[in-house]
């Protein structure tokens, strides 16, 4: 299971992840755009600050999103979300290669759930 924070800056949102930074990764790496972009506006009810918990196993409270296809080895894949906590919402997700940690190849689903800060 992972937890990943996302914060807004104007009207960007990023992945927080500090220690790509310190090892001279650069920012905009970091910024969620398109649908990912559009997600966390969709769900972020005016904070900017939000907190996802993802995993390839299911677990209680979360949603489901569905392999659709790969962006590449070694890049990631893309997961169609037809509904966040009740509401549908049918989006598709690009995930970078996390996606594929715990197992060869990329999950044919992922769980998402927003952890409320």
């Amino acid at each position: 299971m992972y937890l990943f924070t996302y914060y807004k800056m104007g009207n960007r949102w990023f992945l927080d992840l500090p220690e790509y930074i310190d090892r001279g990764g650069d920012s905009d790496d970091l910024e969620r755009i398109g649908a990912f972009h559009d997600f966390l506006e969709m769900i972020s009810e005016g904070e900017t600050t939000l907190m996802l918990q993802l995993s390839t196993l299911p677990f209680e409270g979360a949603d489901v999103l569905e392999l659709t296809g790969s962006a590449g080895p070694g890049t990631g894949g893309y997961y169609q979300l037809r509904s966040f906590e009740g509401s549908v919402i049918d989006l598709e997700l690009w995930f970078n290669i996390f996606a594929s940690i715990d197992q060869q190849g990329l999950a044919p689903r992922l769980y998402l759930k927003r952890v409320r800060l």
